[in-house]
């Protein structure tokens, strides 16, 4: 679930994104805790993986049991038997719902013009060598420099 909230939180949705991603959410929830599945005999099954990665080592993994899809007679029974003859309280309770801060708020952005100018400082500082030149120029003066001199 967090990262249905982190995509609902840092960008601005249409209703329809939003509601595929509640369906998500929803169907993730429901599947999430699938027991494993076992054979006729009981027995619990497993799958044998060889990833590229191991170079020939293989892995065993539980087989899960079937996804189940009971959630969607839920929400439809629902949206169809409660919500849509009296939808006041609903719209009240979702109103009334904490929306978190976006992720991005907790950190400090710095401003372009900084960020364009360590950058070229430090691509000007690694091919030239000049130290002093990196703080007497501007990124663009700097750049212009730079395509002057290796022409």
């Amino acid at each position: 679930m967090p990262t249905f909230h982190c995509i609902n939180n840092s960008c601005v949705l249409s209703c329809t994104t939003a509601h595929r991603l509640y369906l998500a959410a929803l169907r993730y929830d429901g599947n999430a805790s699938r027991p494993q599945a076992t054979s006729i005999d009981g027995e619990p099954l497993f799958k044998v993986k060889v990833p590229k990665g191991r170079k020939s080592q293989c892995v065993a993994r539980a087989v899960k049991t079937q996804p189940a899809y009971g959630y969607v007679d839920n929400l439809m029974e629902m949206i169809l038997d409660k919500v849509v003859l009296d939808p006041a309280p609903y719209t009240d309770e979702l109103l009334s719902l904490p929306v978190p801060p976006p992720l991005c708020a907790d950190f400090d952005r710095p401003h372009k013009e900084d960020a364009v100018t360590a950058v070229v400082s430090a691509w000007l500082l690694s091919a030239t060598g000049h130290s002093e030149q990196m703080h007497r120029t501007t990124p663009a003066a700097a750049y212009k420099a730079s395509k002057r001199r290796y022409r």
